[in-house]
């Protein structure tokens, strides 16, 4: 590696690793490493975000194999109340880290052990257990929360915590727009500060937990916006309905609505994440006036109903509705034509 610092070109060093961290070309020569590494696991189980590796597994109670723990010869410190646990031999997921640390091994590369957790969710009341996911000879921990890719997800699919820190990280970039607005009274320019350093945080992976939110959570995340319109204000301000307005800035659920939308659109023109949105099969030719182009599932829990998917595909429902009832205006719109003759 050479470096170029005021047209002065460095030595020559050579590096240990593939790349240097922070290249331009690093994440190109890192994913170029690691092409092959195992992923025998269905493509919907199977997560990765270039170093960033995740799966999932669905487990069958009824059939996987459960045991109990011999708290006479030894009390594990996550043991439940049901005192139910799966060998690590019965998952797939067990086989799957055999597999990636046999990769590893052979490409002479090391896993950190320290960062890959292990989170069972598990909503029945009579069948709570643990595992021992293994990789090498170290098991891995179980949390109950873990931060991926910047969101923290919780074992009860809760976005408490989540709102929590985004909350939290949005008040510290609060500081920005109060130390600007001390030096200049340019809305446009503040504004554009609150929308880049502060917004940006509090829509960060919203796609993910917009229709989860509970009210509450919704009402801490605006109540940073309404914040920031009043600093941006001053004394212009009266009230948040006004102030949206004065700045033309949509309400937060609004933005992460438009955010949701626009994503499932999105998802639709790419081959892999398309079949997330399967569309609805029609048994007969005539088309129903308001029939929705893509298929709802039965949902049952509200948890799943208000989970990402069945919401997105709500709004990609609702969305064709109104662009049908837009066509049907333009068409049923009559046509005067100017019957004088051409001079």
């Amino acid at each position: 590696m050479t470096v170029n610092w005021h047209n002065v070109k460095s030595g020559i060093k050579k590096l240990p690793g593939g790349a240097p961290q922070g290249a331009s070309l690093g994440v190109w020569s890192f994913l170029s490493q690691t092409n092959d590494n195992p992923e025998d696991a269905e493509d919907d189980k199977i997560y990765k975000f270039v170093d960033d590796k995740s799966l999932l597994e669905v487990v069958n109670l009824l059939n996987i194999g459960i045991a109990s723990h011999n708290v006479r010869a030894s009390v594990p410190s996550n043991i439940p109340n049901s005192n139910i646990f799966i060998p690590c031999e019965n998952l797939k997921t067990q086989k799957h880290m055999n597999d990636i640390k046999d990769w590893t091994d052979k490409k002479k590369m090391l896993l950190n052990v320290k960062k890959t957790k292990n989170m069972i969710f598990n909503f029945s009341k009579n069948l709570q257990f643990s595992t021992g996911i293994k990789l090498g000879s170290e098991t891995i921990e179980t949390v109950s929360e873990a931060k991926l890719l910047g969101t923290t997800i919780t074992s009860n699919l809760s976005w408490n915590k989540n709102t929590s820190s985004l909350v939290r990280q949005g008040n510290i970039r609060m500081q920005f727009l109060h130390k600007a607005s001390k030096f200049t009274n340019n809305i446009r320019d503040l504004k554009q500060i609150y929308i880049s350093q502060i917004r940006s945080k509090l829509e960060q992976s919203a796609v993910v937990w917009h229709s989860s939110l509970t009210q509450k959570n919704d009402n801490d995340l605006e109540r940073i916006q309404k914040a920031a319109l009043k600093v941006i204000l001053k004394e212009r301000y009266q009230s948040y309905s006004e102030a949206l307005s004065t700045l033309r800035i949509k309400s937060l659920k609004d933005r992460r609505d438009e955010l949701c939308l626009k994503f499932a659109k999105s998802c639709l023109k790419i081959e892999k994440f398309k079949k997330f949105f399967p569309l609805n099969k029609k048994d007969h030719n005539m088309s129903m006036r308001n029939s929705e182009k893509f298929a709802l599932e039965k949902c049952g829990s509200v948890r799943y109903r208000d989970s990402a998917l069945p919401y997105m595909k709500r709004l990609l429902n609702k969305n064709q509705l109104e662009k049908n009832k837009l066509l049907k205006a333009l068409i049923s719109v009559p046509m005067n034509y100017d019957a004088s003759p051409y001079h």
